[in-house]
């Protein structure tokens, strides 16, 4: 069944991200494109980066009615070519990412959304930054990112989850301080050595010192549910609504997110009833140390917090990001 939405004119769509077709996997298969077939739109992807170069000839024989860009600074040459050859196909510009200022980015950054007819980022507090520094783009919106309710949900962990995640608290991310601000004075990698540092039950994990924790699918699912805490961090408290993806995966696999309290979170969770904040290093240690003592109150928190994954479905995200680019493509196409 078709997903009802007012979208008019979009019948196929590009996703120009990171992922290596070389594995087995088909273009059709990349996570977006099944989320927009929901709405009637067929969708592929192309391979942001070994294909950058075959994506003019890519959108030629494809003809998609818009084209959504990750940040790969390799891809402006190639869009370049395909907005003078396609001025009717709508450019659209992802960035689940977020900085204290723009420039913050190399200026590649800035110019390769710059070129896009609509730039969505999931960071309501660097909306005003981003429209300062484009020059073009004017199509500037807060676009929180959401749940995957049938990827994040609540598992049944196993004996071998059990016994790799039964701590008081877990934290699965990058172990790295830069490029993140708070809390202060050292960031993610002060707040984690801090809570080592006065015994906190930690379990940490990562891939490696910088990389991102390779974990996903069953695994996170479960890890969330066997932990009693799973600890979230942003790194940029002060930037409205930076939250990370992270905080949304926790609670939609039914965990307890403790998690860094971040300007206007009001806007998006309800903090104390469905999640719990911490503002510093001090703060974070007392709340773990309360939330293992008040087991009811935790659980209850944890419990509406799942019961309010459905708030965020990512499918709702999409019908309000399909409508806009529908409404762009019928003025470029006079539709």
């Amino acid at each position: 069944m078709v997903r009802a939405a007012d979208i008019k004119s979009l019948k196929r769509g590009m996703f120009v991200f990171s992922f290596p077709l070389s594995k087995g996997k088909t273009r059709q298969q990349f996570r977006h494109c099944r989320q927009v077939k929901e709405f009637g739109i067929d969708a592929i992807v192309v391979d942001a980066e070994t294909e950058y170069d075959q994506l003019p000839k890519l959108v030629n024989d494809f003809k998609p009615d818009f084209l959504v860009i990750s940040r790969r600074c390799q891809l402006l040459p190639s869009l370049r070519i395909i907005k003078i050859e396609h001025p009717e196909i709508v450019i659209v510009g992802m960035l689940p990412d977020a900085r204290q200022h723009v420039i913050e980015y190399e200026q590649k950054v800035i110019d390769l959304y710059d070129i896009c007819d609509v730039f969505f980022i999931k960071t309501l507090g660097n909306v005003d930054d981003w429209k300062n520094n484009f020059k073009s783009c004017r199509n500037v919106i807060w676009w929180p990112q959401g749940i995957e309710l049938d990827i994040w949900k609540r598992v049944e962990p196993n004996q071998n989850i059990i016994e790799m995640y039964s701590h008081d608290v877990i934290f699965m991310g990058a172990k790295r301080g830069t490029p993140y601000r708070t809390p202060s004075p050292g960031a993610r990698t002060g707040l984690i050595q801090y809570l080592l540092d006065n015994g906190v039950d930690l379990k940490l994990v990562s891939y490696n010192i910088k990389g991102s924790g390779k974990i996903g699918g069953y695994e996170w699912n479960a890890a969330c549910n066997t932990a009693k805490i799973v600890l979230g961090h942003c790194g940029w408290a002060e930037i409205s609504c930076s939250h990370p993806q992270r905080d949304y995966r926790v609670i939609g696999s039914g965990g307890f997110l403790l998690t860094e309290y971040v300007a206007d979170m009001e806007l998006i969770f309800d903090v104390g009833k469905e999640i719990a904040t911490y503002t510093s290093y001090e703060d974070c240690l007392a709340k773990i140390r309360y939330y293992l003592e008040h087991e009811e109150e935790r659980k209850a928190i944890q419990e509406a917090g799942y019961v309010s994954r459905v708030k965020h479905d990512i499918m709702d995200r999409f019908k309000i990001l399909l409508e806009v680019v529908d409404k762009i493509h019928r003025e470029k196409n006079n539709i």
